[in-house]
């Protein structure tokens, strides 16, 4: 994987490019994560249009519901689903044509981290809300909660095959 870190006035913008598919993504402080695809050839020019990639809506209707800004992100193994977490305490699931798939719901805070095993099988979610969830990805239930922290869960690792 590539890794590139974008720090603004107001965000860091974390971007990461998959080592399967040529895709850039985005998250942000505008309840929105956003994918593009990496053009072929030299640099030429900035890609600024969203016609160019795909946005990943976090809100419905206005765009200024901070609750919802995109706090992490992570790709399956495969590079066929994306995961974000954000402030309202929810993990989406996206294809990467940027369809919602899935919505998770059991966090009582932000997601700050979220992580997939290498099978695709298991997705990891960490919360502020001293919580992290292990999520059957067939079912989208949650497989297990562990609550042993007195602090937030900023990073979270899953060694599942």
């Amino acid at each position: 994987y590539i890794f590139l870190l974008v720090v603004t006035k107001l965000f860091i913008v974390c971007i990461l490019v998959g080592l399967y598919c040529y895709f850039v993504l985005a998250r942000s402080g505008d309840s929105t994560a956003r994918i593009w695809t990496i053009p072929d050839g030299p640099c030429g020019s900035i890609q600024s249009s969203p016609a160019s990639g795909h946005v990943l809506k976090h809100f419905k209707g206005r765009t200024n519901e901070k609750s919802k800004d995109v706090t992490t992100l992570d790709w399956n193994g495969e590079g066929t689903l994306l995961a974000t977490g954000s402030y309202d305490g929810q993990a989406r699931i996206w294809s990467r044509d940027g369809e919602l798939k899935q919505t998770l719901f059991k966090h009582k805070g932000p997601i700050f981290s979220l992580k997939w095993n290498r099978k695709g099988d298991f997705l990891l979610s960490g919360s502020v809300d001293k919580t992290a969830i292990v999520w059957d990805t067939k079912t989208w239930e949650c497989k297990q909660q562990f609550e042993f922290h007195s602090g937030i869960v900023c990073t979270v690792q899953l060694s599942l095959t």
